[in-house]
């Protein structure tokens, strides 16, 4: 009987447990999606400051805005730094350095959306007790598993089974809270060119920030814009943007403004994006020539009716003078 008494108790506490975890995954349903044949899963980042041992749930949506049900799946990636401008490489079955992958549990792995269905599914992070100080970085990446059904398939790829496999990641950056290492530096700065021959095309300026730490950085900054005269011209704010551990970045800005003819100096003043320490920035400065090319073509021309004309008056002369010498 008291076997009998655990046993029910056990299965009472598992349903409680399971219609607890199915209560958390919610389905709201979209109405006007229109026709737009694609899938939306947000946020795409989620940054936590966790101490060791510590678990916390947040969640993520997945948003159906096909016009026929859509089966997915959720997996689970490391990611590391990359040099480029993505800065992110996931790792697929291999841990990646700053493994977070084991410590991700989402609620669900796999289930169906109807047309304008958008779930909203808890994934619970927990840190172990004994992690140490620093950056973990993973992804829970959502795929649609559906074949597209033949109607939907052009003739021309028509070559049997067209399995569709796109997928789409929430990027997670956690920092384990702890004496960390926080170093980075504004690597580069440039223009792409040295002088711009029209006014009407966007100046692109390029910089490469590299992270030598154990914990992902956000540098951010101002641009700041003078000509000739040391008259500032623009001040453009540069976003943060991630930069994970043991990898550069590289940033591109564009910057078009109505401006005049001459020379033009571009500053950099980046911020670190340090949290533990005070803050430190990088300064580096180019140099850029506007010359339009309008302006070049009427000074060539200027130029050689201007040799034409001294050419000319001086065979006049030449001949004048020897006439009345003669």
């Amino acid at each position: 009987m008291k076997k009998l008494s655990l046993v029910s108790l056990v299965m009472i506490v598992l349903f409680l447990a399971a219609s607890t975890a199915l209560a958390a995954v919610r389905i709201d349903q979209i109405s006007n999606i229109g026709d737009i044949q694609d899938y939306v899963v947000g946020p795409g980042k989620q940054y936590l400051y966790l101490d060791p041992g510590q678990s916390v749930t947040k969640e993520i949506h997945v948003t159906n805005r096909f016009p026929q049900d859509r089966n997915f799946h959720i997996n689970l990636e490391d990611i590391k730094g990359s040099n480029g401008e993505s800065n992110i490489e996931f790792m697929g079955l291999l841990a990646g350095p700053y493994s977070l992958k084991d410590y991700l549990h989402p609620e669900v792995t796999d289930f169906q959306l109807k047309p304008g269905d958008r779930m909203t599914i808890p994934v619970t992070i927990s840190i172990p007790k004994d992690a140490v100080p620093g950056g973990l970085y993973g992804a829970v990446i959502v795929t649609m598993q559906n074949e597209r059904p033949p109607e939907e398939v052009p003739p021309s790829q028509i070559t049997g089974a067209l399995p569709v496999r796109s997928r789409i990641a929430v990027l997670y950056f956690v920092r384990v809270n702890g004496p960390v290492k926080e170093d980075g530096l504004l690597k580069d700065f440039k223009s792409s060119k040295k002088i711009y021959w029209s006014t009407n095309k966007p100046v692109t300026f390029s910089y490469s920030f590299a992270n030598t730490g154990n914990v992902y950085l956000n540098p951010a900054g101002d641009l700041e814009i003078k000509n000739l005269y040391g008259t500032r011209v623009d001040d453009l704010k540069i976003d943060a943007s991630y930069v994970l551990p043991s990898s550069t970045r590289n940033n591109t800005i564009s910057w078009k403004k109505d401006f005049s003819m001459g020379r033009y100096s571009a500053k950099l003043t980046l911020n670190r994006g340090y949290l533990g320490s005070p803050d430190q920035t990088d300064v580096k400065t180019v140099t850029f020539w506007v010359i339009p090319w309008e302006y070049v073509v009427i000074f060539l021309i200027c130029l050689f009716l201007v040799i034409a004309i001294i050419r000319g008056s001086k065979k006049w002369f030449r001949k004048n003078f020897e006439r009345r010498k003669k």
